[in-house]
């Protein structure tokens, strides 16, 4: 089996990319804020180098309490072009700063560092620092509290185990945002109600349409995709990676197949952006070949339009180790697919089975299979569900409640 690795569990481990580019950029670049600007601005610190859920959650942020009196900057410890792009195209301002690096050996230097970052916060008034999750905490946090502002760091995954040094340079976090109970409850540092908060992701659920708009979404897309309008779609909503169970779906696809042959499996993720996803898409790619399904998966590779790409899904599934609380999920519930998802984590919080959806225990290729079939061969069930799905959704896991929730949470620190 290709070895899985939970890139949380330490944080010197992380996406890496293959594209190189200076952390430092003239001062000139620097966003600068003005006497018009908010006067809440929150620096929200990103340490990785490529565009993937962590920074799509932030953009949502951004977004989301705008309406709520704060501005937002993206400070990139890891400055690509990609990155710039990303925060550029939607009118929010990005730039590089090069990461202060924890520790003990090179205190000196690392306080050096922080000091630095800590100006740039006062000289960009920056009322609160909102780390993306754990590694950018542990780069930032200090600067943060140096420079007087509160620090929140977000947790979006599982973190099983932290050696006793970043427990330590943890310390200057204020409080934590946990994007599920679960993920708050195996979080190996102690957090007391006080110092944590649940904040469930949301969405905004597209309006009803009549079936027929529907069903013509459904074959413009497929056609594009260059499926026939009869077979039935099972599609997955996640990028290539070790994090993902691929060899448990493809187990699972041999029996589905087996039983009901006019079926597709697309996956829709980056696939080739960076040196880990090339390297597994390699490894999952020949576990297909190998288990006889070559014409039976469609990649598509990452998609801008993903809640166009649902039009084409019949059922949508995810297969996965570990998970914060997938916002693929609650676009697939959104649209009113069924959904058949591993239960772990903090994905029981969001699907309760037989009731909006189907769980399956980790790893477990049989019982995920059975449940596919199931829906395959019961249109009103899968119905049932998706319908379920997306009424979960439209009381539970609304944009509008995120907004508040983390709108809220920047309430409590800044006034």
């Amino acid at each position: 089996m290709y070895p899985v690795t939970d890139q949380t569990n330490h944080v010197d481990s992380g996406r890496k990319s293959d594209v190189t580019v200076s952390n430092s950029r003239p001062y000139s670049e620097r966003v600068t804020r003005t006497a018009d600007s908010p006067s809440r601005l929150v620096a929200h610190i990103l340490p990785f180098p490529a565009v993937g859920g962590t920074e799509q959650a932030t953009l949502r942020i951004m977004k989301a309490v705008e309406p709520f009196g704060y501005s937002g900057v993206a400070m990139l410890l890891e400055d690509t072009e990609e990155l710039r792009q990303f925060f550029g195209d939607s009118g929010r301002t990005a730039l590089g700063w090069p990461a202060p690096t924890p520790s003990l050996r090179h205190g000196k230097t690392f306080l050096a560092e922080s000091r630095a970052l800590a100006k740039e916060f006062r000289r960009l008034k920056v009322s609160l620092v909102h780390c993306s999750d754990f590694k950018a905490a542990w780069h930032a946090s200090l600067a943060g509290r140096l420079a007087g502002v509160p620090v929140i760091c977000h947790i979006r995954n599982r973190c099983d185990s932290l050696i006793w040094r970043d427990r330590l340079f943890m310390r200057p976090v204020s409080h934590f945002a946990f994007v599920s109970r679960d993920t708050w409850k195996g979080f190996p540092i102690h957090v007391p109600p006080n110092r944590g908060t649940v904040i469930y992701d949301g969405i905004n659920p597209p309006p009803p349409r009549p079936a027929d708009e529907i069903e013509q979404d459904r074959r413009a897309v497929r056609t594009e995709l260059g499926l026939t309008h009869s077979v039935r779609v099972i599609g997955m909503l996640a990028r290539v990676a070790p994090q993902k169970d691929y060899d448990t779906l493809v187990r699972a696809a041999v029996r589905v197949v087996q039983a009901d042959p006019n079926v597709r499996f697309v996956v829709s993720g980056d696939c080739s952006a960076h040196e880990v996803s090339r390297k597994h898409y390699a490894y999952v790619q020949g576990l297909i070949q190998q288990s006889g399904l070559s014409d039976y998966f469609l990649f598509t590779g990452y998609r801008p339009d993903v809640m166009r790409l649902l039009a084409a899904f019949d059922i949508s599934v995810l297969s996965t180790h570990f998970e914060g609380l997938p916002l693929a999920l609650l676009e697939s519930m959104a649209h009113a697919k069924p959904v058949v998802a591993t239960a772990v984590d903090g994905i029981p919080e969001v699907i309760v089975d037989g009731r909006n959806g189907f769980l399956t225990a980790h790893q477990d290729a049989e019982a995920l299979a059975a449940r596919l079939i199931e829906l395959i061969q019961s249109p009103s069930l899968a119905e049932r569900l998706g319908q379920a799905a997306r009424q979960t959704v439209l009381t539970d896991f609304t944009a509008e409640k995120f907004a508040r929730s983390v709108a809220d949470l920047y309430a409590r620190f800044v006034k």
